[in-house]
């Protein structure tokens, strides 16, 4: 997966180059019925163009290492329930959130209702705990000095990280801040809100604040011409400043910005509401408190990457708008601009959103986060803590204040300037990456394998699903 295949490569070159070092390379080794979250359906096409991929990587490398392909196979032994498949945890490793977030970040499919979820889900379940066996027989031969792993919340790799953890191995867990930095954010996962809040006031203490380059950010990400941090401008779509039809300004416009369901429940209970147990339970509730208030109007801004999505509940929020009449919806395809909507409305309530970090910056007031984390955390956002205190946030404005902007700088100023430029990785995601100025492409053979996996695995999530 890229970026991962060059920022390893690159990490591995790194110790490569201090010949003290004794690298080994743990890898899959492709072996039928394993998949993982690059390949949730274990399709032999993509597994074939991935350690094609991988083979050159290792290819380039100079120096001398030892690479370990994982190909023993071990079932799960203990029977599980799809229902609660997010609570599954064996020897106080959860390993259920690690296959939830690689299933629905591939699916979309949120609430587990595809035909083939239960046995997807099973291989998964059976690739990550034949991983987890091989660690755990690997750590007890060999002294682990660092253990390094990129992306670890995925069903792959979670084991791996949270045994490394419990057996007081030195570990580094990169993440990407923006598209080119990255940051090891050691032995917690990127979503830590307090380990996130303690690195952001260390980072300030040493920079200056000189905060221009956080602003051209806001103004561009505004404007939808540039977004360092995300992969896609999601904003591209739609037209600067158009409000929605209905709209006006004698009214006071609350808009719900909505996230995709399954990111911030793979993240697990500490990321969630207490007060609810998903985001249609609190669409809901939301709708039923504006419902009683008048000259009160509710926008539910579905998020645009629902856009064309198979498993995007349109029926739920159509029946939202027939019930309530001053509940409206803005659906995915809307070119209606998010941000004409932020910068305009009486409150902005989200789960967990960079827009969060650019409500408060556009109007100097705090916005309703429904979950516990880092923008929270470092005083961006407030959060209710129970259903009565949601009821009263959810109408009050809060008044302007220059500290908040400040704040929302502050915290963009860790995302785009912290990190570290990794030696030997290169590139972006518009420009494409680079490991020692080699895009390590497929070849020929190898991208005529994916591009027939890849269709497979459309045509399995579209029809087969």
């Amino acid at each position: 997966m890229i970026p991962e295949i060059h920022v390893m490569t690159s990490l591995i070159q790194n110790y490569l180059d201090v010949k003290k070092h004794n690298v080994s390379i743990l890898t899959c080794g492709g072996e039928k019925n394993f998949s993982c979250s690059l390949n949730v359906y274990g399709i032999n096409e993509i597994c074939k163009a991935c350690i094609s991929r991988r083979n050159l990587a290792l290819s380039k490398l100079n120096g001398t290492f030892k690479v370990t392909e994982i190909k023993k196979k071990y079932k799960f032994p203990n029977k599980i329930k799809l229902k609660n498949i997010s609570d599954l945890e064996y020897e106080n490793i959860d390993f259920g959130l690690g296959l939830y977030s690689s299933y629905t970040n591939s699916t979309r499919d949120s609430f587990l209702n595809g035909k083939k979820s239960i046995k997807t889900i099973r291989r998964l379940l059976d690739t990550s705990f034949s991983f987890y066996k091989f660690f755990q027989e690997f750590s007890n031969k060999q002294k682990i000095d660092e253990f390094i792993i990129y992306n670890s919340r995925m069903s792959e790799k979670r084991p791996l990280f949270r045994f490394a953890i419990k057996k007081n191995i030195n570990v580094s867990n990169y993440e990407k801040l923006t598209v080119g930095k990255f940051f090891n954010f050691k032995d917690h996962f990127s979503e830590d809100r307090k380990f996130r809040k303690s690195q952001i006031l260390k980072f300030l203490k040493s920079n200056n604040q000189n905060f221009e380059k956080e602003k051209k950010y806001f103004a561009e990400k505004f404007h939808s011409k540039k977004d360092p941090i995300n992969f896609e401008i999601y904003a591209k779509h739609q037209k600067p400043n158009k409000l929605p039809k209905k709209w006006s300004s004698k009214e006071k416009n609350i808009v719900f910005f909505t996230s995709s369901d399954d990111e911030h429940l793979s993240f697990g209970k500490d990321m969630n509401p207490t007060f609810c147990k998903d985001q249609r339970e609190i669409l809901k509730e939301t709708s039923l408190i504006i419902n009683k208030k008048k000259n009160f109007k509710l926008w539910i801004r579905v998020h645009p990457g629902w856009r064309n999505e198979k498993w995007f509940d349109r029926k739920f929020y159509q029946v939202l708008e027939k019930k309530y009449k001053n509940v409206n919806v803005i659906y995915p395809e809307d070119n209606t601009s998010s941000y004409a909507m932020l910068k305009n409305s009486f409150n902005v309530i989200c789960f967990w959103s960079s827009l969060l970090v650019e409500a408060t910056y556009w109007r100097e007031k705090k916005s309703i986060s429904l979950t516990r984390n880092d923008i929270s955390e470092f005083g961006v956002a407030k959060v209710p803590q129970n259903l009565k205190e949601y009821k009263k946030l959810i109408f009050i404005s809060s008044k302007k204040n220059k500290n908040h902007k400040l704040r929302a700088l502050k915290y963009m100023k860790f995302f785009l300037n912290a990190g570290s430029n990794i030696k030997y990785f290169k590139g972006s995601y518009e420009t494409g990456y680079r490991f020692k100025n080699l895009d390590l492409d497929y070849n020929i053979t190898a991208k005529t394998f994916y591009l027939m996996g890849k269709l497979k695995e459309k045509f399995i999530n579209h029809y087969l699903n």
